[in-house]
């Protein structure tokens, strides 16, 4: 946007008036100039004989109250971008004006220059934008968005003009005619849920994110497959089952350059056990196996990611306390991700944990091609590794119990031929095995996404 825009303030609160006006004249080079009434009947006759670019219209005035009041602008001058202005406790009302066609809102309370600029410039453009959408789109018949790179240029716009990203994203949801949203967060830090509750899309799933149901009325579907959810019974979710694993494995990651194992800290002929999930995940009966474990192989360390202080001291101490010399726990350092992917070629088996699996972690050190022992869990969390070996073709290192797994890790300690040949598998699967086949499972989850909205159009 270039020159000078007219900004036409319906504001009948004089400080709150006066207030905007100074916000705009902060520069000699403000990019508006406004003109200000305090009655939306004044506002209406500007409208018609004026070039009005942007409207600020207080939802609160002596002659008009509320959404009405909106819905006035907005019939009698509907190409004009409007903003609402309303009290910092009127964010419901605020929301419906913005569903009902206004372009932002804003709140009397919390205005600065900055984000008046921005919010009138957007919504200028993208009142723009919105007429021109209407002839230029070409709409998938799938999900009934317009195309790729009208879609990216609007969620741009939308992201642009984000201050309190979560309730505005609602209505940018709704008004971009969304039929499908793929939630990746589940119960985690920064999660979605207070834009999944208002049902801003008709087929709602979760995937990936949380390794569990969300146990929330307005999640449609879990994606998962039939190992980590082989029961739906335990789920608030319908399932979307996939036909192989549901994790993806980033498959286009470089290993870097293999250090040798005194670079990496580790005895050059030890036989290397290696766990590198983060340490919540210890629980006290796994680091009791594997203290069993180095106790029935001498020459064996336990190599374990980068722990804090505190953590190192507990680890250290049960160690010791079960007779385990501290020294036998090597923590890695911090490395490049390259680096840290080929170092798992160092060790020669992968422990996992119970109740909770690896899961990305698990990935990793198959990509770069250390066997991963697990024993297969109850819940979803615990039954992750399970799904990453069969999808792998290592089926065989996935165990029922904590004796089976206990007992197959000792034997393959002891047999370096079987945990080659191990090895030589897995290297040979990397070319053809479902886990490292990403293409395949984009066209599954494809098919998942069009039978989710195929359900949701016949009910």
């Amino acid at each position: 946007m270039s020159g000078i825009s007219t900004a036409l303030l319906i504001e009948d609160n004089p400080g709150d008036a006066r207030l905007l006006k100074e916000l705009l004249a902060e520069e000699p080079a403000a990019p508006f100039r406004i003109i200000c009434v305090d009655r939306l009947q004044r506002g209406l006759e500007l409208l018609s004989t004026e070039k009005i670019d942007v409207l600020l219209l207080d939802l609160s005035l002596p002659d008009s109250h509320g959404l009405e009041t909106f819905a006035k602008a907005y019939a009698h001058a509907p190409k004009v971008p409007i903003i609402v202005l309303t009290g910092n406790d009127d964010h419901a009302l605020a929301l419906l004006a913005v569903k009902a066609g206004a372009q932002d809102f804003l709140f009397k309370g919390k205005l600065d220059r900055e984000l008046l600029i921005r919010s009138m410039q957007y919504s200028i453009e993208r009142k723009r934008y919105q007429e021109q959408l209407e002839h230029q789109a070409n709409y998938d018949v799938l999900t009934g968005l317009p195309n790729r790179n009208l879609l990216q240029d609007r969620l741009k716009r939308a992201v642009f003009a984000q201050r309190d990203a979560r309730p505005i994203a609602v209505v940018f949801i709704d008004l971009d005619h969304f039929k499908f949203i793929n939630d990746s967060l589940g119960h985690t830090q920064g999660d979605s849920f207070d834009v999944l509750s208002h049902r801003p899309a008709p087929v709602q799933a979760s995937w990936l994110g949380y390794a569990g149901t969300t146990a929330a009325p307005f999640v449609d579907y879990l994606i998962a497959d039939r190992i980590v959810a082989p029961d739906a019974g335990g789920f608030s979710e319908k399932l979307a089952w996939l036909p192989n694993c549901f994790f993806p494995s980033d498959t286009v990651r470089n290993l870097g350059k293999l250090p040798s194992r005194a670079q990496a800290g580790l005895p050059q002929d030890a036989f290397v056990f290696c766990c590198f999930n983060n340490t919540w995940k210890i629980t006290e009966p796994v680091f009791a196996a594997w203290m069993r474990l180095l106790a029935q192989i001498p020459q064996s360390v336990l190599w374990l990611k980068q722990a804090g202080e505190k953590t190192k001291e507990n680890l250290v101490r049960s160690a010791r306390d079960r007779g385990i010399d501290p020294d036998r726990l090597v923590f890695a350092t911090p490395a490049p991700l390259d680096v840290h992917l080929v170092r798992h070629q160092l060790a020669d088996l992968f422990l996992d944990t119970l109740p909770y699996n690896a899961h990305a972690t698990a990935c990793d050190a198959l990509w770069a091609g250390l066997p991963v022992l697990t024993q297969r869990g109850t819940a979803f969390a615990g039954r992750v590794a399970a799904s990453l070996l069969t999808a792998a073709g290592l089926p065989e290192l996935i165990t029922e119990t904590a004796q089976e797994y206990e007992a197959l890790a000792l034997a393959l300690a002891r047999d370096p031929a079987r945990l080659k040949a191990l090895r030589e598998k897995l290297a040979t699967n990397r070319a053809t095995a479902p886990l490292f086949d990403t293409p395949r499972l984009a066209r599954d989850l494809e098919a998942a996404y069009r039978a989710m909205l195929a359900a949701a159009v016949q009910r």
